[in-house]
């Protein structure tokens, strides 16, 4: 079947097999022909066709990319100068509140699938510039008072029509925001003696280009006898994230493989109580950008060679066990995302927000864990079910939690429950798991394990994990020790292009409701298979079992990669 926004939602956690949420609206190829619309109200009678998509001529604003499955994206207006990161972005309502004719007018159907600036490329995108063309338009002093919106504000789009006239357009001012921001001396006093950078305002960066949701590229645009361009990390979400990875950053011992301090902290004065909070900070732009990209390009190109990819291992390895042993540190979010290839073809280890990741990359043990903090923290969940998950989160993770809170509060360890509930030994075989899955991508030289269902990248793993094709014998063995606990990720749900199926069914038409049944029946199974496992875990834990896979250590993983340095069976991987 072909892939939707809403199957993607259902098939992301095992939640679902505890929820009624069904697609809403039918894919238009599913609707009987008897039910299609009469030729008045056919798309495909010119009078209701919009307008134009293709892009304006000369555009006051431009969209640098999306996320949240094609519902927030990164519109930027460009006659606002000097043109400050206030990170003001553009939401849209989700495809089961359209009607169905606007999804194939604005291919919205195939857009979510991608987050940088292909998005460009399908309706959607010039259907929000034409929009926000005629909005502003019509808004007297638009640009002053955008500007001194709270930071991480946003413009709404309350419904999807044909005509950008009839676009119900509203802005939201995120004063909640700059209620959980912390001034920098609020973070000295939670820091005690932590020595800080110095501190840029936020208008003094000017924005170049808007790479992700949390990554900006821009430059100083003020007296600075330097105006490189430098990267800004900034969350519009839960700042106490970006709190956390500054303490880690400030903290942490350097090494050649780990992001080092950051350049500046950049504040920004609220207009809700006065303060000046700080909302992120500055970085060196490595230009090569992520090991995601540069490994399949390489391989495509011919030149990526084992000589680099045994040393990237041993790199990401040697970074891991310097943050464990002279940081107390793991990370929770391995993955080729976030490992940079530097300017001197080195790696580099950045994202310490401790947020965790994806189940379905997650170590099982992990996942787990994951499963019943949902199901027991979730305000929709009732019943026997939720009872249970209840009474297991009671047992499993109440007691290593803290009560969530919304402002930060220097907490040590962050804020990932699952991560929170595990021992030092536990953390590092679970990292071990993730570290093995982004060391199976460096050999077979692809974008990642498994192709992600709700996002094609620019260049898509052609095989997937664990099959292997291109890894030296040696490395397979070490790659298989350091992933012990693998399962297919719901019966062996995937995705090739457009379509979405189990193993090589991925072609067939199966009906909508069909495949959703499908997914739910693995959801019911992973579900409980995590019961058993949970069972099992706590009474090998009981007896001080701490690595129930039996997967190798950092400094095993270290000196298995040693003994390969050396390795010349071939000099490129093709």
């Amino acid at each position: 079947m072909d892939i939707t926004p809403e199957v993607v939602y259902l098939a992301t956690f095992p939640t679902t097999a505890l929820t009624e949420l069904y697609p809403s609206q039918p894919a238009s190829k599913d609707i009987p022909s008897e039910n299609l619309h009469s030729w008045d109200e056919s798309s495909l009678n010119p009078k209701n066709r919009i307008n134009s998509l293709v892009p304006v001529e000369n555009p006051t604003w431009r969209i640098d990319g999306c996320t949240r499955m094609a519902t927030q994206f990164y519109t930027i207006p460009t006659f606002a100068q000097p043109l400050i990161p206030i990170r003001i972005d553009t939401f849209i309502p989700p495809l089961a509140q359209w009607p169905v004719e606007m999804i194939e007018m604005l291919a919205s159907d195939r857009a979510f699938l991608y987050c940088d600036t292909r998005v460009l490329n399908f309706g959607i995108a010039q259907h929000i510039l034409r929009t926000l063309e005629h909005w502003t338009s019509e808004f007297p002093n638009f640009q002053t008072y955008y500007m001194n919106l709270p930071f991480g504000s946003r413009i709404v789009f309350e419904n999807i029509v044909k005509d950008v006239q009839q676009v119900r357009v509203r802005i939201v001012p995120m004063h909640s925001l700059e209620r959980e921001l912390l001034s920098v001396t609020n973070l000295q006093s939670i820091w005690q003696d932590l020595q800080l950078p110095p501190t840029l305002d936020l208008a003094q960066l000017e924005l170049l280009k808007q790479f992700h949701d949390s990554v900006s590229l821009v430059r100083t645009n003020g007296k600075q006898d330097i105006r490189e361009n430098i990267i800004l990390k900034a969350l519009i979400i839960s700042p106490k994230y970006l709190y956390h990875e500054l303490r880690i950053l400030l903290t942490m011992p350097p090494h050649p493989n780990i992001a080092p301090r950051p350049l500046h902290l950049v504040t920004k004065r609220c207009r809700f109580g006065g303060k000046t909070g700080v909302i992120g900070f500055t970085s060196t732009l490595h230009h090569q950008g992520n090991l995601r990209d540069i490994l399949p390009s390489r391989r495509i190109d011919n030149t990526l060679h084992m000589a680099d990819q045994i040393k990237w291992a041993q790199q990401l390895t040697d970074a891991l066990i310097h943050i464990q042993e002279n940081g107390n540190y793991f990370h929770c979010d391995l993955r080729l995302d976030n490992v940079l290839l530097s300017d001197t073809d080195d790696v580099l280890l950045i994202d310490f927000e401790s947020r965790g990741i994806l189940a379905n990359s997650a170590a099982p043990e992990v996942s787990c864990l994951e499963y019943v903090d949902l199901i027991a923290n979730h305000s929709s969940f009732a019943g026997p079910e939720k009872e249970k998950y209840d009474m297991l989160f009671e047992q499993y993770i109440k007691p290593y939690v803290s009560p969530n809170r919304e402002m930060y509060q220097g907490e040590e360890h962050g804020y990932y429950s699952p991560w929170l509930c595990l021992s030092e030994r536990e953390r590092e075989a679970a990292e071990v798991y993730m570290l093995g899955r982004v060391l199976w991508c460096i050999f077979e030289g692809v974008s990642a394990p498994n192709t992600m269902l709700g996002i094609e990248y620019l260049r898509e793993p052609d095989l997937e994990f664990p099959e292997f094709r291109r890894t030296p014998l040696g490395l397979r063995t070490l790659v298989l020790k350091c992933t012990r606990g693998w399962t297919p990720w719901l019966g062996g749900l995937t995705r090739h292009g457009p379509k979405l199926g189990f193993g090589t069914e991925h072609n067939s038409d199966m009906p909508v409701a069909e495949v959703i049944e499908k997914i739910a029946a693995c959801c019911r199974e992973e579900l409980k298979r995590a019961e058993e496992f949970l069972r099992k875990w706590d009474s090998r834990r009981k007896q001080g079992e701490e690595n129930i896979f039996n997967r190798p250590g950092l400094r095993e993983v270290a000196q298995v990669l040693k003994g390969f340095q050396n390795y010349r069976a071939t000099e490129t991987l093709c």
